[in-house]
């Protein structure tokens, strides 16, 4: 029988491939992902993550990176996480200094498709009035 675990690997719930990667913005999808690395990674339910992990990723003791975080900035980050909890997709437990991060596994489905489109249309909303703004500098 061959063995299902594959060494340095990060198991990944099925919705998030099957349907999140789909439908969720790809800041929020990012921080998710980054998330699961975080945690089921290594085999945990939970972790403390700090933003900066989130955006500069880790480094070890001989500051060699172990991670390189989500690729977004600190405001994308922020914004991301915080989609993330209102889609039921992440709980985040405010600690010292530091999120507590657990990421949801029975997630309801017909909230999140019935909420993704709002994100969506924030975003696209925001971008319009910066340009609106820029555009009355110019």
């Amino acid at each position: 029988m061959a063995n299902l675990f594959v060494p340095n690997s990060t198991q990944t719930p099925n919705i998030a491939i099957d349907f999140l990667m789909a439908h969720l913005p790809e800041a929020e999808f990012k921080a998710l992902v980054y998330i699961y690395r975080r945690t089921f990674g290594f085999q945990k339910s939970g972790d403390t993550i700090s933003l900066s992990q989130f955006t500069n990723g880790m480094t070890g003791k001989n500051r060699e990176h172990l991670d390189y975080g989500t690729g977004l900035s600190k405001t994308s980050n922020i914004k991301a996480i915080a989609s993330l909890k209102r889609l039921g997709l992440v709980l985040v437990i405010k600690t010292h200094g530091t999120n507590y991060y657990k990421p949801v596994l029975d997630v309801d489905i017909d909230f999140v498709l019935k909420n993704i489109p709002k994100l969506k249309k924030t975003t696209t909303e925001k971008i319009k009035e910066r340009f609106n703004q820029l555009k009355l500098f110019a």
